[in-house]
């Protein structure tokens, strides 16, 4: 199983870096060729994706491909620090 990505040393994570190198070209791809997304709450109805939620939607992709995660302890640590921020 492979090591989420904050957990690799800085080599593996300028390897694993490469995903990113396909975000822009996919994105100009996607323009002109669109990319179609199938939502749930319209059973057999797809939607056209374009522009920031392109743009979005392949970082996550990469990221994904990057295993690139927050673990929940990460997720409440980060969400009690903004509320203690937010308290002052």
């Amino acid at each position: 199983m492979k090591k989420r990505y904050q957990d690799c040393t800085p080599i593996i994570k300028i390897w694993r870096m490469r995903y990113y190198l396909e975000v822009p070209l996919l994105w100009l791809w996607h323009q002109i060729k669109p990319l179609k997304v199938y939502i749930d709450e319209k059973p057999g109805e797809y939607e056209t994706v374009f522009g920031k939620n392109l743009w979005r939607l392949l970082v996550g992709n990469a990221q994904f491909k990057m295993n690139w995660y927050y673990t929940m302890d990460e997720v409440m640590g980060r969400l009690k620090n903004i509320d203690s921020k937010d308290e002052v």
